[in-house]
Order: structure tokens, then sequence, then C-alpha cells
């Protein structure tokens, strides 16, 4: 019996009758291979991936890719009038159509002059230029705060469908009194959305304490300062209701 190698990369296999010579396949049936493959291409994709001709891009496709670059209005109206100039864009296209994108949408945001909070007054009416379908449950309101702005933004529960800022200030800090602010002029009461957002600003919302208190939880009357007990008990009484003056509320929740 002829000894057997293991196929390799670096020494030929000697062929027995257990392991054939191959045979290289008939021209018939390579013909009937790419006719195959040709049956299955796509006529548009061949074209345009084999085509040399420049493409102007359309107003659509402009804005596909000025959203995905990020770009700002000032950028972008830059891109384009480069694009225009060298001849890349679509005959009927506007540089200047950047500039004034934002007007449609202007007559629906208030600029509040004490609190120079810039926030949406009519919900509703934004929508409907937009052009979604809206349902409050469909939204959840995001609060949160950086070192240089206060923001809220409308998030879709099933993220079909972009963020939408509602409220945005530079010169407004993180604090009780802002975000009820904030609440009452976005007409949180007519929508009664759900809120998310860090413990910092659940704490905001529900009136309790900040800093290291004693009952810090807003489900439970978790005691922070029983240290005998933190590893032995598991279960603590819940939170009834949120009571100034009483376990860590001083204030009226902003919420239900």
């Amino acid at each position: 019996m002829p000894q057997k190698f293991f196929m390799s990369w670096f020494a030929p296999v000697p062929h027995c009758a257990d392991l054939p010579i191959p045979k290289p396949p008939m021209l018939e049936s390579l013909s009937s291979a790419s006719a195959s493959e040709e049956e299955g291409r796509d006529a548009d994709f061949d074209e345009a991936s084999t085509s040399k001709e420049p493409h102007f891009l359309n107003q659509q496709e402009m804005d596909d890719l000025i959203r995905s670059m990020g770009l700002t209005k000032e950028n972008a109206e830059l891109l384009t009038s480069r694009l225009k100039e060298w001849h890349l864009l679509d005959p009927t296209w506007k540089v200047t159509k950047y500039r004034k994108q934002h007007l449609s949408f202007a007559s629906f945001f208030t600029v509040s002059q004490p609190h120079s909070l810039c926030y949406c007054s009519d919900i509703f009416g934004l929508f409907n230029e937009i052009g979604i379908d809206y349902d409050p449950s469909d939204w959840r309101l995001f609060i949160d705060s950086s070192v240089k702005s206060l923001k809220a933004v409308l998030l879709h529960n099933g993220n079909e469908f972009p963020s939408i800022p509602v409220g945005h200030s530079v010169h407004t800090k993180e604090e009780y009194e802002n975000v009820k602010t904030l609440l009452d002029m976005i007409k949180y009461t007519s929508h009664y959305w759900e809120l998310c957002g860090d413990f910092k600003m659940l704490a905001f919302l529900l009136g309790q304490q900040g800093g290291c208190t004693k009952y810090s939880c807003f489900l439970c009357l978790w005691n922070s300062r029983a240290d005998e007990q933190h590893y032995s008990r598991k279960l603590w009484h819940l939170r009834e209701e949120l009571t100034p003056v009483a376990h860590n509320a001083i204030r009226q929740p902003l919420v239900q």
C-alpha cells in the first residue's frame, strides 16, 4: 500500500487509488457557469459600476450626503458651492438652499428672554411640518445637561425616526427650578411622555435631595447609612409617595 501524506502547501502529495488526480472542468461547464453568472447579474449595478461618466448629484442625494457627514449650514453651503463650481451638481441646484432651510421650523420655536431658553411651543405643528404621525406614547423625553448647555430631546421608542430637539439653553444650569420651567414651557402636562435621564436628573424630577442622602433610592426606603444591614437585608419598604420634608424629598415632584 502506498504511503499517504498530509496535504501541505510546501510538499507535493502523491496520488493513488484513494486520492486520484483531479481532472480540469470541461469547456461546456465553464461556458454554462459563465452564462448563469450573466443571468444573475443586476443590469443597473453593472451599468453603475462600469460607467465612467460623472454623476451629477440631485437634491435628495446631496441632502443624504450632508446629513451623513454631519455638516453645519455654513459647511454645507461651502461644499455645494465648490461642487457647483466644478460642475458636479444638477444645474437646477441652489447653493443657498441650506441658508434658509430652518425658516420652515422657526415658527414652532420660541426664545424665552429671562431664561435664555429656546423651546418648542407647538409640538403638534412641528410633527405635522416634519410629516410624522404624532402619538405621545411613541416618544420619550430625554433631559440632560453638560458643562455648556441644557437640552431636551424627544426620542422615538422604536428608533424608527431621528431625535427631535424641543428645548435648548446655553446659559441655564441643571437645577430644579430650571427643569420645572422647561417642562412648563414645552407643556409636558399636555403630552405626558415617558422621561429618561441620569440619576441626577431623576432626583430633580422627583424633588429629591442631592448628595449623600440617607434615603437616596426613588423606589424604596433603602437606608444608605445602615451598613450592618447592606449585606443581610434584601427587602426594604417601598416608597408610597414623595412627600416634601420626608425621606429626603425636599420639593414637590415635577412628574408622576
